[in-house]
């Protein structure tokens, strides 16, 4: 099926791919009329794929000759996330051949696997319906080193905070996992190409002060990036794989090289590391940009411009090469950002220059 390209292609005209026009058209308008012939059997499929995810629809009601495997597993999902249970043992007396819905289920059956998130070095988290609860829940699931995600777990569990995502399950035996509060909406990444610079200042306080939590619990996060971070209805700090108890370090070289301190890159790492992340973070919302590049671990940051020269400032410190220069920790440096929101010509000083950019 090429549903992602005809949607992408129905959504802007920016796409040629006038060969599927009639083809998008049909998906607009639920009619393959205009579809020529030769199309109409795929984009029937991708048709059906879209209905299903209407209320009570099933793949029977549209009369397939034969039904493929990811269509029944669509029609499992849509019934999810429209609040239904629907069970693997129903599928498999309807489809007995639909096996893969079986690769579905987790922990005996409770969770099932509905859409994956993310994946990355250590694991992969996808979004499940908990079917003991019921609710839906951020399953994650160790694509590494199990042992490095149990630390993870370990880790996490320590921490109780509304920026923080919350672990409601867990096992740690020869399967290990962990399902915590699912968490919707955009990563900073995605907010710092459009949000307002003061909301994303607001957010920037937020992530510092869930950052100070971890460090009173003893947790290095050592991976701070605007990619983990969601800035949805809250601000919630995610990917704890690179995580670290203070005090208990070993040699590893952990972190995203762009965001890294320099001390990270030989292995060490403290409190003082992280609030360097939380400063290239700082410094990614007010220029748009990382402030190091891939690989090159010597050069000098260039100091954002059009910028208040006291946030300035604060984001320079904080990105202090030697780590004595820096932050005592995350909370000095929210208070710093707080204290610069809160002054009385803040914010028209801040719209003025943002708005010469």
């Amino acid at each position: 099926m090429l549903l992602p390209l005809i949607s992408r292609h129905a959504e802007s005209a920016e796409r040629d791919v006038p060969r599927y026009a009639a083809w998008a058209n049909a998906l607009r308008h639920g009619s393959l009329e205009f579809v020529p012939t030769e199309q109409r059997a795929e984009a029937r499929l991708d048709l059906v794929w879209l209905r299903l995810r209407e209320p009570a629809a099933r793949v029977e009601d549209f009369g397939l000759a034969e039904v493929p495997a990811d269509l029944v597993e669509e029609e499992f999902i849509a019934r999810h996330r429209n609040g239904e249970t629907p069970s693997i043992e129903e599928y498999a007396r309807r489809f007995p051949d639909a096996v893969g819905l079986l690769r579905r289920r987790i922990v005996g059956g409770r969770y099932v696997k509905l859409r994956r998130l993310g994946r990355g070095a250590m694991g992969e988290v996808w979004e499940a319906a908990d079917r003991k609860m019921p609710r839906h829940v951020a399953l994650k699931l160790p694509t590494a080193s199990p042992s490095r995600f149990r630390e993870e777990m370990r880790l996490l569990g320590r921490l109780s905070h509304s920026g923080i995502v919350t672990i409601h399950d867990a096992a740690s035996g020869e399967s290990p996992f962990y399902a915590m509060r699912l968490v919707d909406g955009p990563t900073l990444a995605e907010r710092i190409r459009g949000a307002p610079r003061r909301e994303l200042l607001q957010r920037f306080v937020q992530l510092c002060e869930a950052v100070a939590h971890a460090h009173s619990r003893g947790v290095l996060h050592r991976d701070l990036k605007p990619g983990n971070v969601i800035a949805g209805d809250q601000t919630v700090l995610i990917d704890w794989g690179m995580a670290c108890g203070i005090g208990e370090l070993s040699c590893e070289v952990a972190g995203t090289p762009e965001y890294m301190a320099p001390e990270q890159s030989e292995g060490c790492s403290d409190e003082r590391s992280d609030v360097f992340g939380l400063g290239a973070i700082l410094y990614e919302i007010l220029t748009g940009r990382p402030p190091l590049k891939r690989g090159d671990r010597g050069q000098r940051i260039d100091p954002p411009r059009r910028v208040p020269r006291a946030l300035r400032q604060i984001c320079l410190k904080a990105l202090a090469r030697e780590a004595a220069a820096r932050h005592a920790g995350a909370s000095d440096l929210a208070a710093d950002v707080r204290r610069f929101l809160a002054a009385p010509l803040a914010a028209r000083i801040w719209h003025a220059v943002t708005s010469l950019a």
